[in-house]
């Protein structure tokens, strides 16, 4: 349990949580950045097979395993894009939006769980993760390629 310690003159739990959600704010605010500047503006080319699979997928047609090319890549995010492609999103939005969620699943969801089970030192920890890594990491990770679905189910 969290002592009623105070830092500076406020109390510990009290800091501890506006730190939890100002580094959850500051998360999805670079991760709304990188969208803007690298998803909306640069595409490699694996974005067009991402955005037909998903195009396929959100009507039905399901040609896997494999046959769009990539024996590497079972094209999860194009999967994950398909409710927002059902709710009119474009394609071209709907499959980067689709790779910030399935990386962002397994780090939020580990720190509000822990920050549910009152360890807010440690979701900090698990958040303070993203907010140390390089911008390098968060740019590969927010392009639909494949690179974000082995964390996913690690």
């Amino acid at each position: 349990m969290l002592e009623n310690k105070k830092i500076f003159g406020i109390k510990k739990e009290w800091l501890l949580n506006a730190f939890f959600f100002l580094f959850i704010a500051i998360i999805l605010l670079n991760k709304i950045w990188l969208f803007f500047t690298i998803n909306y503006n640069c595409i490699d080319n694996d974005q067009p097979i991402m955005w037909l699979g998903a195009k396929h997928y959100s009507q039905g047609i399901f040609h896997e395993p494999r046959f769009y090319g990539q024996d590497y890549n079972t094209l999860m995010e194009a999967l994950f894009a398909v409710p927002l492609i059902k709710m009119n999103v474009s394609v071209y939005f709907a499959v980067p939006i689709a790779t910030h969620i399935i990386f962002l699943t397994p780090f939020l969801f580990t720190a509000i769980y822990l920050f549910i089970k009152k360890k807010k030192e440690s979701s900090l920890a698990v958040l303070g993760i993203l907010l140390c890594m390089p911008t390098g990491y968060d740019i590969m990770n927010s392009i639909p390629r494949g690179f974000v679905t082995g964390l996913f189910f690690t």
